[in-house]
């Protein structure tokens, strides 16, 4: 027989960015652990619930006893455990006491390994028991085994947790599953909204609900206004959104609000219209970031209106409500329009000489210093990518770039750096290139977002990444397993893909050009190489989608020219796909050639020392490839050398020809390594 099993731990407000995150650990702690304990269940029915204030995991057909399992206990070889003359030794001893066993009975005790050696082998028949007897200690390892992206203690307690815990529903079936977890025992009684049902003792925790099953759970949630199934306030929060016309909301603001609410009830606020002269940024960020309001846009102009979900909304309280946070949002707008008013008062280029009072890093000078070091770089990345930029207009955006991180809008609203930056440039007289890349400098601002729109805004932006990297290696602040603080990796992404887009680097020449500037050394140079190596590898086998294999031969290659690297894994892996081969025919032959050439100390080559007709027609066929863009530029080349290799002895007895033949394929080699290096690909 089997039954439905229902958790809910209630504790205190969670974070909305990590509710996902500890929903999804609270399932496979518990479904790990089942399939350990031996215990079947539906796995086809397994549920997962969650608000600000609750996790909950629910399943169903979990079976009343666990399955019979056997338990072997291995012990020592027999021919040390036993003497010729029959005798049980120290060994065997020992493993008859830790299995529980008489020595008399050790003669029964015997299996053979995985090497087929006779060894002391014991197996029990384990009976199953109960599942309602397993399941206390099962439920709460599970629950004290969960990751804890933020940890705290309260009250007595040594352990931490995510959040103080207030209760704990513990269902199998109907009956309660006896648990004790930080003080709290667990039963079935759950908690309503916290303002729209009322608590005997008046306390805002909301009203007890009784679980009479897991199936009932929503149901029961439901009518205490709590919505516990978070796809359903995403759904009703959704279909609010486009009955407005909002048909390209903000994901990320969705997620976030899906978890603020338990009763979701969609409202709609207005904007004054004094406020609708700010900067559509400014009113956007205020709105969403600020205060989790959706703007509402019509053909792509803001609106004088804007949506939100509240969630202790009756019919006596709505307008008010609605009224308190268009105060809310009017006062924010206040402030916004107070600043904004403020910064224009004086052009954005007399902020520039304030950014000296700002730290860059401990060591390494101001932001203003910096600026300096992006204006250099930055003239070196132009002329690496052979633009036709004018020297001052590269200098001009380096100069204003962080100017606006010292306006009182960026102050205040943090988020708005080169947003803010781009508007005042542009109020200040600046032309609209120059304008454009202040704003875009900073882009790409993920690996999936987009690039600066113009080369201006693109050589900035490399040299802005290039020396925030080597800053933080020069003072040793280096990206360690998931830590990053500095947005290193964020930054080298985006050089790669700033290199992708625009132009060829050489980023060992561009990474000792930063080391330069800033003028301190080159401490963790090395490491730096070795971090950003792997980066240019992840890059390679997402970008062009190819094996690890591929994306390691090519990787030589795209430290100086990415676009050609990416482009030689693509075809290599379209190669191997095929089924000829071709692929096999060009792996091996240059794996061959590589191994060969590393015999040779040069790579001059006399033709009157060819003995072979062989060697002239793959020496004349090797100086006729140029511009090679595909294996099958290469394949006249690997059908010359497999007859090559067929007809001719390399490491002949003669010390001159042995040289000639060396020096020859030693200029194959370096033709190949132009394309790949072929002892890192790998022929199935």
């Amino acid at each position: 027989m089997s039954k439905h099993l229902l958790i809910e731990l209630g504790c205190e407000e969670i974070p909305s960015r990590f509710i996902d995150t500890l929903l999804a650990d609270m399932s496979t702690q518990i479904q790990g652990r089942l399939q350990g304990a031996r215990i079947p269940f539906d796995s086809a029915n397994i549920q997962c619930f969650a608000t600000y204030r609750r996790l909950a995991f629910r399943l169903s057909g979990l079976a009343d006893k666990q399955e019979d399992g056997e338990e072997v206990f291995k012990g020592p070889p027999l021919a040390i455990a036993k003497n010729e003359a029959g005798d049980w030794l120290p060994p065997a001893q020992g493993f008859a006491k830790k299995v529980g066993v008489e020595l008399a009975d050790l003669a029964n005790c015997v299996g053979k390994d995985a090497k087929g050696r006779e060894i002391l082998m014991l197996k029990r028949t384990l009976k199953g028991a109960d599942t309602l007897s397993v399941l206390p200690t099962l439920i709460k390892e599970s629950l004290s085994s969960l990751s804890l992206p933020i940890a705290m203690r309260w009250g007595r307690h040594s352990a931490s947790f995510f959040r103080p815990v207030h209760w704990l529903v513990a269902l199998f079936g109907e009956t309660v599953i006896p648990i004790d977890f930080f003080d709290v025992s667990s039963g079935a009684v759950s908690r309503g909204h916290r303002f729209l049902t009322q608590s005997s003792d008046g306390s805002i925790d909301g009203v007890e609900i009784k679980i009479t099953s897991a199936a009932a759970y929503e149901s029961q949630l439901e009518a205490a206004f709590v919505c516990v199934d978070s796809k359903k306030r995403g759904e009703t929060i959704v279909s609010f959104l486009k009955k407005h016309g909002q048909e390209n909301y903000d994901q990320k603001l969705l997620n976030e609000v899906v978890y603020l609410v338990e009763s979701p009830c969609p409202l709609v606020g207005k904007i004054k219209a004094k406020h609708l002269d700010l900067p559509k940024d400014v009113l956007v960020q205020s709105m969403a970031i600020h205060q989790k309001y959706f703007p509402v846009f019509k053909d792509g102009t803001l609106m004088d209106s804007f949506l939100f979900i509240g969630d202790s909304i009756t019919e006596q309280n709505k307008a008010t409500v609605i009224e308190g946070n268009e105060r809310v949002l009017g006062a924010r707008l206040d402030d916004a329009m107070f600043f904004w008013e403020e910064d224009l008062k004086t052009p954005l280029a007399s902020l520039v000489p304030k950014l000296d009072a700002v730290l860059f890093q401990k060591g390494l000078g101001s932001v203003l210093e910096k600026t300096k070091r992006i204006d250099t770089l930055a003239c070196y990345v132009s002329k690496l990518w052979e633009t036709e930029l004018k020297r001052t207009d590269v200098s001009r955006v380096a100069l204003l770039c962080k100017a606006d991180l010292v306006s009182q809008m960026v102050y205040e609203f943090p988020d708005l750096q080169g947003i803010m930056g781009e508007l005042y440039a542009d109020k200040s007289g600046e032309s609209k290139a120059v304008s454009k890349a202040v704003r875009e400098h900073y882009y790409p601002l993920s690996s999936s977002s987009a690039l600066p729109s113009n080369v201006l805004g693109a050589v900035v932006s490399m040299a802005d990444k290039v020396d925030t990297i080597v800053a933080c290696y020069q003072n040793g602040l280096i990206p360690s397993g998931s830590k990053d603080p500095l947005g290193v990796r964020r930054a080298m992404l985006g050089m790669l893909g700033l290199s992708k887009h625009f132009g060829i680097c050489n980023f060992r020449t561009l990474f000792q050009k930063g080391y330069d500037v800033l003028g301190q050394g080159c401490e963790n140079f090395d490491a730096l190489k070795t971090f950003f190596e792997h980066r240019l590898k992840t890059f390679i086998e997402e970008q062009a989608d190819v094996s690890h294999d591929i994306a390691e031969a090519v990787l030589a290659i795209s430290w100086t020219d990415l676009n050609k690297a990416l482009a030689w894994a693509q075809e290599l892996s379209a190669c191997k796909r095929k089924e000829s081969s071709q692929y096999k025919d060009l792996v091996e032959t240059a794996i061959r050639v590589s191994r060969l050439s590393k015999k040779g100390a040069a790579d001059s080559v006399d033709e009157g020392l060819f003995e072979h007709e062989i060697e002239t027609s793959s020496f004349h066929q090797l100086s006729r490839l140029n511009d090679l863009k595909s294996v099958d530029d290469l394949t006249p080349l690997v059908t010359e050398l497999k007859q090559y290799f067929d007809d001719v002895l390399v490491m002949a007895e003669s010390e001159s020809i042995k040289e000639n033949r060396l020096g020859f394929l030693r200029q194959v080699e370096a033709v190949f390594t132009q394309c790949f290096y072929a002892e890192s690909l790998v022929v199935e």
